[in-house]
């Protein structure tokens, strides 16, 4: 508990090899600085990242960040992290190039291993389902690893990739939100926005998520009405459809990429 008082953690945000989004962790450390190493426990996994942003005080409201803080990383844990990045990014090459050789119509967009190498995760996208049961024991075989392929939605997907939207930021989806709340074309159309979805829609395809953050109801839930007098100004003082939209503190942490298609495990 920072020293806020009750409800207040001191939190950082980290960077993730291989992950756009940075995980908010707790941390008992005051003198962090920006790039410092760590080995961080997200998800009951100990894995390793880098402090993207500085120690901060959040009221969570008695919940906790996703992540926590154990401790700074070694020369030791920096040379293993290298080398897991190296095979990462070997294995993700071999992926694709495996997809290919099966005609499979699906895109490879990330791999995740353990620290022992053991197993290997990758996630991709893909129109609808694709029968991946050979590729995954073909996988294993070449890789001689447990290998899992979980397919992810768009919305996953850009997530992971991040990007820079129309306001010329970071994409909000890969840097502070924590899910995707429900965005309708009538949004769009109170704010007197054109109904172009080319201007109005996002790197995924889909309707942008700040269309919601002209809403006068300060509730997530899109029912309020929007103003007609001007750019509404949050707690950040900025406004998202002029491209001036400040960072919101986080809700809560998500979980990464959602599992919501076809997923298989194989082991070596």
């Amino acid at each position: 508990m920072g020293p806020g008082g009750e409800g207040f953690v001191l939190s950082i945000q980290v960077e993730i090899p291989g992950q756009a989004k940075p995980v908010t962790c707790s941390t008992r450390f005051e003198d962090l600085g920006v790039g410092d190493r760590l080995l961080v426990e997200i998800d009951g996994k100990t894995t390793f990242g880098w402090v993207a942003r500085v120690p901060l005080e959040l009221d969570w409201g008695g919940r906790k960040p996703r992540g926590k803080v154990l401790r700074r990383a070694s020369r030791a844990d920096e040379e293993r992290q290298s080398h897991i990045e190296a095979r990462r990014q070997e294995w993700l090459e071999i992926a694709r190039e495996m997809v290919a050789e099966h005609g499979l119509p699906m895109r490879v967009l990330r791999a995740d291993l353990t620290p022992s190498g053991g197993k290997a995760t990758f996630f991709f996208v893909a129109d609808g389902r694709v029968d991946f049961r050979a590729l995954v024991r073909d996988m294993a075989r070449r890789l001689r690893a447990r290998v899992e392929l979980r397919q992810i939605g768009v919305r996953d997907a850009t997530v992971l990739q991040g990007g820079v939207g129309h306001c010329g930021q970071s994409l909000c989806c890969a840097r502070f939100l924590d899910g995707f709340a429900p965005v309708s074309m009538r949004m769009a159309k109170a704010q007197g926005l054109p109904l172009n979805p080319s201007k109005i829609s996002g790197q995924c395809g889909r309707l942008m998520c700040c269309l919601r953050y002209e809403l006068d109801d300060p509730g997530r839930g899109g029912g309020g009405k929007a103003r007609r007098k001007g750019p509404r100004r949050g707690a950040g003082g900025g406004n998202c459809q002029a491209g001036r939209c400040k960072k919101r503190a986080p809700d809560a942490a998500p979980k990464g990429p959602a599992g919501g298609g076809e997923s298989s495990e194989e082991r070596s």
